[in-house]
């Protein structure tokens, strides 16, 4: 082979020569000349790799720019911008090995990075450290303000905490995501599994601390009301008050489903519980209402504005007492004192249907016809939504399968 330095060469062999020759310049760079010289050297490479990434950018071609991030940090490992933008890159062309340690020296380099850190905490999870990305991600959620990003960091930061059966944590984080999220679906169907999980972890606890207790009975109540089976649920919390005839809601409870009953002997028993449950705590607004709707029903219209006077001594916003004194008030004769109080109704619940319905009553008796059209046209609005929101639970409601259908 000829000599890099000879005299006499084709024009293959000059263009061997100066690559060369540019090569070993370069190498010499580090190896014989002043570190300024050096220095400017490793300089002028970075600026010429930032400028061609940023380039590959604009045009759209993050695969090209990868090489050219790559070239800074090999140049220059404690370049923010390059490391910062290599890991994201990594990241979304699906390489989270690669993009873990970029992601990780930019947050060495700037821990104020919340999105950088979100962004390692969620490359950590894919690379299968649960326990460091739930670390980096709580210490970048608060930090967060793209709903966006917000929203899938903390969602998938209330997976990890839920599997780790930190479920106070993961209540925090989806207590958040709803303020700031309230109607977003996924955020609510993940606020559902922890409220459902913390149920069930507490039931599961309670079952194996006091498995026969006043409150276990209650408990299993609860859980089979949610399963329509309230013949069984009256039996529980009728076996929870006689263990403990002072437990707390217990009394009130039991009446509440005796008195959805349909059997008059049953209604009759919800009034004894009611007053149980008044004797018990005088300051129970909600057994006052009841006792209320109760003297409305049997037309004693002075006992039945009596309770709900109580009520709302207690409770001045009880929207159930109020609606039942309008009603009264209507009843006996005073349908513009009724006004007020359903008005309040409305302004602190615009969805309540039946103030909505007992406004349109009372404006008819005050001969207010366009009010009274417009209330009725609000009552049906609301009413047919609310059917259509019963529809749908019953359509989702689905019953366990069978062991045979199973098969």
């Amino acid at each position: 082979m000829p000599s890099l330095f000879a005299f006499s060469m084709d024009h293959e062999q000059s263009r061997t020569f100066s690559m060369s020759h540019h090569f070993l310049r370069y190498i010499v760079c580090f190896v014989v000349t002043t570190p300024l010289l050096c220095q400017q050297a490793d300089k002028n490479a970075v600026a010429f790799h930032e400028r061609k990434a940023q380039e590959y950018l604009r045009l759209n071609q993050p695969a090209l720019a990868i090489p050219e991030f790559s070239a800074v940090v090999a140049a220059d490992p404690n370049n923010l911008n390059a490391q910062a933008n290599l890991g994201v890159l990594l990241y979304f062309a699906g390489k989270n090995t690669e993009a873990e340690p970029h992601l990780r020296k930019a947050v060495e380099l700037a821990p104020e990075q919340s999105k950088v850190q979100a962004l390692l905490g969620l490359c950590e999870r894919r690379n299968g450290k649960p326990k460091d990305a739930a670390s980096d991600m709580k210490a970048a959620f608060s930090g967060l303000t793209e709903l966006k990003i917000r929203k899938q960091v903390g969602l998938e930061l209330v997976e990890l905490d839920t599997a780790a059966g930190e479920l106070a944590a993961a209540t925090a984080v989806v207590s958040e995501l709803k303020a700031s999220q309230p109607t977003d679906a996924e955020i609510l169907y993940a606020a559902y599994n922890v409220y459902s999980a913390i149920a069930g972890e507490t039931m599961l606890e309670l079952s194996l601390a006091a498995p026969d207790s006043p409150q276990m009975h209650q408990a299993m109540a609860y859980e089979l009301v949610r399963e329509r089976d309230n013949a069984a649920a009256i039996a529980n919390l009728r076996k929870a008050v006689s263990m403990d005839p002072h437990l707390p809601g217990g009394h009130f409870d039991l009446a509440e489903l005796l008195n959805s009953t349909s059997e008059p002997a049953l209604k009759a028993e919800a009034l004894d519980q009611y007053k149980l449950a008044l004797a018990d705590n005088p300051r129970d607004e909600k057994a006052l209402t009841k006792l209320g709707d109760i003297a409305a029903d049997q037309g004693d219209h002075e006992a039945a504005i009596g309770r709900y006077k109580e009520a709302l001594a207690i409770q001045p916003e009880s929207a159930d007492a109020l609606i039942g004194l309008a009603h009264e008030l209507t009843e006996t004769g005073h349908p513009d004192e009724a006004v007020p109080l359903l008005l309040q109704v409305v302004k602190s619940d615009p969805t309540n249907v039946l103030a909505h319905y007992r406004l349109s009553v009372v404006y008819r008796r005050l001969h207010r016809p366009e009010d009274a059209k417009r209330e009725v046209g609000e009552y049906e609005r609301l009413k047919a939504a609310k059917e259509k929101l019963h529809a749908v639970y019953d359509s989702l409601r689905m019953k366990a399968p069978l062991a045979s259908d199973a098969k």
